[in-house]
């Protein structure tokens, strides 16, 4: 499956299989987002197509942003031709399956499921030749399924914005202390009940990470991980960028 991705010899596909983890290296980060982003998928087909009573499922498909960080220098999707060496299109093939495995989602969920669909941020190159997302451009955020007009354009939308849309579909109160508004202008107006849907003061607080102490081995790596994709400073607290 490896193969699938990058050109990469024996030896340096057995060297991914028995390397430890260093930093944001692709060598380190391939083979993990590719089993978390086949297993979240499978999870997801699997309850949507067994379980009873299933009203609503969520599925993070974080491969994207991995690869992007550790392998973008490589050689961008936009690259024609792509550049040289073994990793030089894994990104821009990645990004094929990663639809795939969407289409693979949206075909269990059916025709009759609302769907929202929000991407990751964008990447800039930055200074040293890697690539981050400080400065980089917006993701962007797909809609469909009755509740929402057809053609409608989504503009001005955030990430906060999310939480509340889905707590308005279903007629559940947002948190006073949440970020973002409900995008009511997206849907018909059978969607916009009247009153104004009620409000709770909070539904809980994000907790940070806690590093340190007694972590176990598997809370220590996810923290490694963190830190080398710089959503954690060096002392574990969130970084400013997201």
């Amino acid at each position: 499956d490896v193969r699938r991705f990058m050109e990469v010899s024996d030896e340096q596909l057995r060297a991914m299989h028995e390397g430890r983890y260093d930093s944001d290296l692709i060598e380190s980060e391939f083979l993990f987002l590719l089993a978390m982003d086949r297993t979240y998928r499978n999870v997801a087909v699997h309850l949507m197509k067994n379980a009873e009573e299933l009203r609503f499922v969520t599925v993070y498909l974080r491969g994207i942003d991995i690869l992007g960080h550790a392998a973008l220098r490589y050689g961008t999707p936009l690259d024609r031709p792509p550049g040289s060496g073994p990793y030089a299109d894994t990104v821009r093939r990645y990004y094929l399956y990663s639809d795939s495995l969407v289409q693979e989602l949206l075909d269990a969920a059916g025709e009759d499921t609302t769907v929202i669909l929000v991407s990751d941020h964008g990447f800039e190159r930055q200074g040293d030749g890697t690539f981050g997302h400080d400065e980089a451009p917006d993701g962007v955020m797909f809609a469909r399924g009755e509740p929402f007009r057809v053609g409608e354009r989504i503009t001005e939308a955030t990430v906060y914005d999310v939480m509340p849309t889905l707590l308005h579909l279903y007629r559940l109160a947002t948190p006073e202390d949440g970020k973002g508004r409900a995008l009511t202008h997206l849907m018909r107006e059978t969607e916009t009940p009247q009153p104004a849907p009620r409000r709770v003061a909070t539904y809980g607080y994000h907790l940070s990470p806690i590093v340190g102490g007694a972590a176990s081995p598997g809370d220590q790596e996810a923290v490694k991980r963190l830190r080398a994709l710089g959503y954690l400073d060096k002392e574990g607290q969130e970084g400013d960028d997201e």
